[in-house]
């Protein structure tokens, strides 16, 4: 049941903030915007593999399963609240249909070669490389045995590259 209210609440908290992105700085601001929100979610995910797989070794799976659904709900509640905001609307809704809407964009996905190739690099890694953060724990206990810790640090890994490969695009 927690995994699933912690799921619930992923499924629309990213999305969302991404979605009022445009709305709360701008549409010169966003990829700027997307940039520092990028760098502070790898900050915050590489201490918190680190510190989780911490406190799963030296207090087992509750607190941390607490601490999850106490986050989740806090994430959502602060989402939640932006969402009552009154924002100058800068993205336009679009008029038509859902699935005619997502049509079109597939056309134009198709027709725009730099669209194209990002939207065909963002597809490979999500389907052959992220997929591989779930073996992490097996990679940690049967191969490098490691415990909950070298889990942790296997996971801010993950993280520390979102920094190299952000400070290699600022430079």
């Amino acid at each position: 049941v927690a995994g699933v209210a912690i799921g619930a609440g992923w499924t629309v908290d990213r999305p969302g903030r991404t979605a009022r992105t445009t709305d709360v700085v701008g549409q010169d601001q966003t990829p700027d915007a997307m940039l520092v929100e990028s760098f502070v979610q790898g900050l915050v995910s590489s201490v918190g593999a680190y510190a989780a797989g911490w406190l799963l070794q030296n207090y087992g799976p509750s607190l941390g399963l607490g601490m999850m659904l106490g986050l989740t709900g806090g994430n959502l509640a602060i989402l939640w609240l932006l969402s009552r905001q009154q924002v100058a609307r800068s993205t336009p809704v679009a008029a038509l249909p859902v699935w005619r809407a997502l049509a079109e964009g597939a056309r134009y996905v198709r027709r725009t070669p730099t669209i194209l190739a990002v939207t065909l690099v963002s597809a490979v890694l999500n389907i052959l490389i992220f997929p591989s953060m779930s073996l992490l724990p097996l990679f940690a206990r049967d191969v490098l045995h490691w415990g909950a810790l070298g889990l942790g640090l296997l996971s801010a890994g993950y993280y520390v590259g979102t920094f190299v490969g952000l400070y290699l695009v600022l430079r």
